[in-house]
């Protein structure tokens, strides 16, 4: 979260400096929106994770998949199938490219 805001900030800043090129502040302001989309489709992963019954979740999407970490130590394969669900239903993300890690 922190990294994020950092990189939110220097592109912000990035964007509005008044002598850059238009095609420059152009390329900031896609990367704000793809950064705050990412953020959205991981709070709404949280959520709806939540809402089936996981007490903690964290999700992460990068740009090759997303890893999901959920309080538990032993998931049963019908709650994989949720998280999967839940993660797909929400993003573009591929079966084969979500990782899933159950912690204590």
């Amino acid at each position: 979260e922190k990294v994020r805001e950092e990189a939110l900030e220097i592109i912000d800043e990035t964007r509005d400096k008044e002598n850059l090129k238009a095609e420059d502040k152009k390329s900031a302001l896609a990367k704000a929106e793809e950064i705050a989309g990412r953020m959205e489709e991981e709070s709404n992963i949280e959520t709806v994770l939540k809402a089936k019954g996981f007490k903690k979740a964290v999700a992460v999407l990068n740009d090759t998949g997303a890893t999901v970490i959920v309080e538990g130590e032993g998931l049963t394969s019908q709650q994989t199938l949720q998280i999967q669900d839940v993660v797909t239903s929400q993003t573009k993300v591929s079966l084969g490219n979500i990782k899933i890690i159950p912690v204590k």
